[in-house]
């Protein structure tokens, strides 16, 4: 049987989920398969989060925007204290 890719990311740990997500934890316990199909039952967040992790086959990065998007110097970093 082949794993999908949200599947193989979490069994490898390359998928990550932020612990503060409660609703997300939720619908994770409760979603499940029968007969080999998923049982589309309160499945919303679970859904949008398989059509993101498709989507990253798509995912491109433009290094001249990801430079220019940079902070210039001296800016204050609003993330800093959680780094």
């Amino acid at each position: 049987m082949a794993v999908g890719p949200m599947l193989g990311r979490m069994q490898s740990g390359r998928f990550k989920m932020v612990s503060t997500l409660l609703p997300w934890f939720e619908e994770f316990r409760l979603y499940h398969r029968r007969d080999g199909q998923v049982v589309k039952l309160r499945h919303d967040l679970m859904a949008a989060t398989r059509y993101g992790v498709m989507m990253l086959r798509e995912a491109q990065v433009d290094p001249a925007m990801f430079k220019a998007a940079r902070r210039k110097a001296g800016q204050a970093d609003p993330l800093g204290a959680f780094r």
